[in-house]
């Protein structure tokens, strides 16, 4: 038999006015028997669940009205029924926060998807710090680095990553982390506070490619003392890469900073070989001018310009 859907309505309202809420929704639950779906309704039965004080039902009935309006398209509804569902737990039943967990991932993608970048980070900082506050310091750093791929180029997002990776001992973690914030500020042209980074992750652990972005950065920084430290970062990566160009030129960077002109000017004739070799024929006929400039008449030098 069809069901008269205002008559039930109104029938519901009637209850509901008369405190009647068990009858109230037992009436409301015959339209969604029909269509599970029915999302108006759901979200009135959510809504006398709340004026039962029945909590659990009420946070589950809404669960189901979110995801529902996010599946729709509707967005701004979905994420005001997550925002209710929020308040409720904080202030009726905090020990659910855990249960209802996937709330906040949802709620954040829900606010990117609206551009409302600002309002999913300040979401994943209040979330991270309450895990961290329970404990929970694995799901802590995962929130942490979904805020940092959100806003990708701060490299304080990052370093926040890379230590709660490491209070949930994640070394391997950590340490992809504290590269995004060392080279992040090298890019933003800040090499005093990458050295920082990089040194740090030494400490933790030995890598070649970190040794390498260290000396760029003492390079870059170019203070009195700092060639000298690069080139001690970058002598483990030449005995363990000596084909790198990127080494090489590195390396005779910082012989020059440290004023042996002669050895920067062999490191580049080998640098020049590698370059040819490796098939980089720009970088290589770019080095070759440079040594003719320097040293024109030097025989290796005059052998590559006839490679080039």
């Amino acid at each position: 038999m069809a069901i008269n859907r205002e008559k039930l309505l109104g029938e519901a309202q009637k209850l509901i006015e008369k405190r009647k809420y068990d009858k109230a929704i037992v009436e409301l639950k015959k339209l969604t028997t029909v269509d599970p779906n029915d999302v108006r309704t759901l979200h009135k039965i959510a809504d006398v669940y709340v004026k039962q004080l029945a909590w659990v039902e009420a946070i589950d009935t809404y669960d189901q009205v979110a995801k529902l309006y996010a599946s729709g398209g509707f967005a701004p509804k979905a994420i005001a029924v997550y925002k209710q569902m929020r308040e409720i737990m904080a202030s009726q039943v905090p020990q659910l926060d855990e249960r209802y967990g996937h709330i906040v991932p949802r709620l954040a993608a829900l606010y990117q998807e609206s551009n409302l970048n600002s309002e999913a980070l300040a979401l994943y900082e209040q979330s991270g710090k309450k895990l961290q506050a329970q404990g929970r310091l694995a799901e802590a750093a995962e929130v942490f680095a979904q805020a940092a791929h959100i806003d990708s180029q701060n490299p304080m997002a990052w370093l926040r990553v890379a230590e709660a990776r490491i209070h949930s001992r994640d070394l391997d973690g950590a340490v992809e982390a504290w590269k995004m914030t060392g080279d992040l500020l090298l890019q933003q042209e800040r090499p005093n506070d990458a050295i920082q980074i990089f040194e740090r992750l030494l400490q933790h652990k030995h890598d070649l490619e970190v040794a390498k972005r260290c000396a760029i950065a003492y390079l870059t920084r170019n203070r009195p003392g700092d060639a000298a430290l690069g080139l001690q970062k970058l002598l483990p990566c030449y005995q363990a890469m000596p084909q790198d160009l990127e080494v090489l030129t590195l390396i005779a960077r910082a012989f020059d900073g440290i004023g042996e002109v002669q050895k920067a000017f062999e490191v580049r004739k080998q640098a020049a070989h590698v370059a040819r070799s490796s098939g980089q024929m720009e970088v290589f006929r770019d080095l070759v001018t440079y040594l003719l400039r320097v040293a024109p008449n030097d025989p290796v030098v005059r052998a590559l310009a006839g490679q080039a």
